[in-house]
């Protein structure tokens, strides 16, 4: 549902509003009931932190939580109740993706401090957890083309159903035509490869450029995340603007073809998310006071 770069900090900045959405209600509440510990675990896989470190995770993380809690989540939780209600669904993601940056600049202000404090071995570290990821995302490293594309449709059928429910034929075969309107040399994939590189080079970058600097981590991170493109080259530029247009022909293709059962559906897995993200908040905000 967005289109962010993949390095781990950021995924660990949106635990909590993202990797919900992606469970089952079981899993959701785990990682709601035990956000500390699982962000605090990521955090010390992607960045090899020693215990001290991870201790200053944990006060970080407390602050960060209680921020979300405090000033973010209500409005998420209403945006997401409408995204099951939209005719228009890239309009609500965008607004959605727009809370998103705005978190997201939030855990810059949080975390400069943790990430200020990383070696260059763990920035290292980092890199190579991040390119091990990316290699999931190379057509030319997962069995070829034809046979990449194919698991990326059923993964993304997968998450569709979590949202819609069982989707038809029909919608199956939609999601056959929009790979089938990709090139067929997967220039596409490589290009959405080398947009995301560059966005976690520019990231990493700030990682080793500002090592004991917090205040210039924090002001370079906040300013890319909340503005990209004064960051990314003009091809870059190019890709995420193409990504953005081929998402909303696809989104509003596929909405026009819901059924009133996987409406309903879709209402009700963004209220019980949004419910569940309430409920999450207001368990932060009473451990508070």
């Amino acid at each position: 549902m967005m289109n962010v770069s993949k390095n781990m900090i950021f995924r660990i900045s949106l635990l909590i509003l993202w990797a919900p959405g992606f469970f089952g209600c079981s899993l959701r509440n785990v990682a709601l009931d035990y956000h500390e510990f699982v962000a605090s675990r990521m955090a010390a896989s992607y960045l090899d932190l020693d215990g001290e470190q991870i201790d200053h995770f944990k006060k970080r993380w407390k602050v960060f939580a209680g921020r979300l809690a405090t000033d973010r989540i209500e409005t998420l939780a209403q945006n997401i109740e409408l995204l099951g209600e939209t005719s228009s669904p890239q309009e609500q993601i965008y607004r959605l993706q727009k809370i998103a940056g705005e978190v997201m600049s939030d855990a810059c202000v949080d975390f400069s401090p943790v990430m200020a404090d990383l070696s260059v071995k763990q920035v290292e570290h980092l890199k190579k957890k991040i390119e091990e990821r990316n290699e999931k995302n190379d057509p030319d490293k997962n069995g070829g083309l034809a046979d990449f594309r194919k698991l990326k449709r059923e993964e993304f059928g997968d998450l569709i159903e979590r949202w819609l429910g069982r989707i038809s034929q029909v919608q199956k075969q939609m999601l056959i035509n929009f790979d089938n309107e990709k090139d067929n040399k997967g220039d596409w994939e490589r290009d959405y490869l080398a947009y995301s590189r560059q966005a976690q080079g520019v990231f990493l970058s700030f990682l080793t450029g500002g090592m004991g600097n917090p205040d210039m981590i924090r002001v370079k991170c906040s300013e890319f995340l909340l503005s990209p493109e004064s960051y990314l080259s003009e091809t870059s530029r190019r890709t995420k603007a193409s990504l953005a247009t081929s998402r909303k022909k696809n989104l509003e293709s596929l909405f026009v073809t819901l059924d009133l059962q996987q409406k309903k559906h879709l209402i009700d897995q963004t209220r019980s998310l949004a419910q569940d993200l309430r409920k999450w908040a207001g368990s932060v905000r009473a451990n508070k006071s």
